[in-house]
């Protein structure tokens, strides 16, 4: 790629090699003013009378198995089908209207679009190739009764089988839906216990079926082995975070990597990789230099795509420096962007997709 090489970012791996690398002016200083990615712009149709939401708490576009994006909008969600040019009207980028402002989305194996509803405490299901959500037979809605303001959301599994999470940030709980159903009546399962949980936002499955969850104000992150049991009583939480917003993992599985957007007592703002030399305490590898990571995602050449609040930065950390867990010795890259990054999203074809707080959903293409 040919971007400005992030020489700030190295990889430590305890805190007093994060000190030592800090105290030889390496630690968060350099890495120069960043360059540019070819892009284009898309922003809603001037007649929707809609605008991206800029106060989603989740991520706030995904990319469905065809490779279309959605993206949150005020009441609603955009689509930007794969081949659009524009969204200068509603026929490039249909609206799907839900009366409600999305927290949080994402695509299921299928296709369907999962969005969640913080204040109407529920989980809404756009099937595939649905345009209009009139009813509750159209779009099935899941909750009240199930959800206390849902926030983040992720989709585990295939087609039809696949299962959805959902963060519950006001009950301290992590919702199963077992696919397929309508409804939570026989299809939900709930995982609580207050050692684990506390705010959850950030959620995401691993190519093993464990599911990894940031906890925003507890200041952890929590795995729920794909054998738990709703009391959590095998789930992890491993601490030394501070504000830990978002979670991704490689499609194919892998290691999950957590954007780290505060100092804790730990782990500095950054991205921090949960491998096997985590321990509950500390001991996770982790790249360092940032200023706010608030998102993060992995390309179709396993490539991990950070943005970073604190600066308007995109930063790559290529695949050879996801393997090292370090880019003191691979190659890591940093773009500048026209505005505050909100959340970010990749498809197949390579392409980067971020919503800016301008109202902008750019892609980039490397």
């Amino acid at each position: 790629m040919g971007g400005t090489p992030v020489t700030r970012l190295l990889g430590s791996f305890s805190l007093a090699a994060l000190l030592l690398l800090s105290s030889c002016g390496m630690g968060g200083g350099g890495g120069g003013g960043g360059s540019s990615l070819p892009s284009t712009p898309f922003t809603p149709p001037a007649s929707s009378n809609v605008s991206v939401a800029t106060t989603t708490k989740a991520n706030d576009i995904a990319v469905d198995p065809s490779n279309n994006v959605w993206v949150v909008v005020t009441h609603g969600v955009m689509e930007i089908p794969k081949d659009a040019t524009s969204c200068a009207t509603s026929t490039e980028c249909p609206i799907v209207t839900l009366g409600f402002t999305p927290a949080g989305i994402a695509a299921d194996g299928s296709g369907s679009i999962w969005v969640t509803n913080e204040t109407g405490n529920s989980v809404t299901e756009i099937p595939s190739g649905t345009s209009s959500c009139n009813s509750s037979s159209t779009c099935p809605t899941f909750g009240p009764g199930y959800f206390s303001s849902p926030v983040g959301i992720a989709a585990d599994g295939s087609g039809s089988t696949s299962t959805i999470w959902v963060t519950n940030t006001s009950s301290d709980e992590v919702t199963e839906i077992k696919l397929p159903a309508t409804s939570c009546s026989s299809s939900c399962n709930t995982f609580s216990g207050s050692s684990h949980f506390s705010s959850p936002v950030g959620i995401v499955a691993d190519g093993s079926g464990n599911i990894w969850v940031t906890n925003e104000t507890g200041n952890s992150v929590t795995e729920i082995p794909s054998t738990a049991t709703s009391n959590c009583s095998s789930c992890t939480t491993y601490t030394g975070f501070s504000n830990p917003v978002a979670v991704a993992v490689v499609t194919s599985g892998g290691v999950p990597w957590v954007a780290n957007s505060s100092q804790g007592s730990v782990y500095s703002p950054g991205v921090v990789a949960m491998t096997s030399s985590c321990s509950s305490s500390g001991g996770c590898p982790e790249i360092t230099g940032f200023t706010q990571p608030v998102g993060l995602a992995f390309d179709s050449s396993l490539n991990l795509w950070v943005i970073d609040a604190g600066t308007s930065k995109a930063v790559e950390i290529t695949a050879s420096a996801i393997s090292a867990e370090s880019c003191k010795h691979d190659p890591c890259y940093q773009y500048s962007l026209p505005a505050g990054p909100l959340g970010i999203a990749t498809d197949k074809l390579g392409n980067i997709w971020i919503t800016l707080q301008n109202g902008e959903i750019v892609k980039y293409t490397p």
